[in-house]
């Protein structure tokens, strides 16, 4: 997955649905991906973000970097609205 520049998930909040990727640590193939809802949002000194994330297929609480979470935004836009 391509490297996104810090900042660019800042609109991303606690409470939020967003699908994460896990990366191959050598590289930056997606090993593994998800639906998750964001439990804790930690914005560093260099404002760079990372998330606390609930995955859902697994129940457990990961941290992931700002590149590897996007925010979820089902097909048809408004959940039908």
């Amino acid at each position: 997955m391509p490297k996104k520049p810090p900042g660019k998930n800042s609109q991303i909040k606690e409470g939020d649905l967003v699908r994460w990727y896990e990366c191959d640590p050598y590289s930056d193939i997606v090993v593994r991906h998800g639906i998750g809802l964001v439990i804790k949002v930690h914005h560093s000194e260099r404002n760079w973000f990372t998330y606390r994330v609930h995955q859902q297929c697994t129940n457990k609480l990961l941290w992931f970097e700002e590149n590897e979470v996007e925010l979820y935004i089902p097909i048809g836009g408004n959940c039908g609205e």
